[in-house]
């Protein structure tokens, strides 16, 4: 296989703090919140509901990071 010549740069919008981030996250929490308050009322088994109530938890610690990303780019 042969190298590349010229160094690799990722695109920015690959790199952590993007500004997509939220515009993923957030519909993809709410989407998991419903599912987790629809588990629970259909009387999900506790694997089920514990599956549904670790995605928002996913969901929130990404947001949190690239917020935090986005702020130490800033900071640079």
């Amino acid at each position: 296989m042969t190298r590349r010549s010229d160094p690799y740069t990722a695109p920015e919008w690959t790199k952590a703090g993007n500004r997509w981030g939220p515009w993923i996250y957030w519909p993809l929490l709410f989407t998991s919140v419903g599912l987790l308050v629809w588990r629970v009322g259909a009387g999900a088994t506790a694997g089920q509901v514990v599956f549904a109530a670790a995605q928002p938890v996913v969901w929130v610690c990404l947001l949190v990071a690239n917020r935090s990303a986005r702020r130490r780019r800033t900071e640079l």
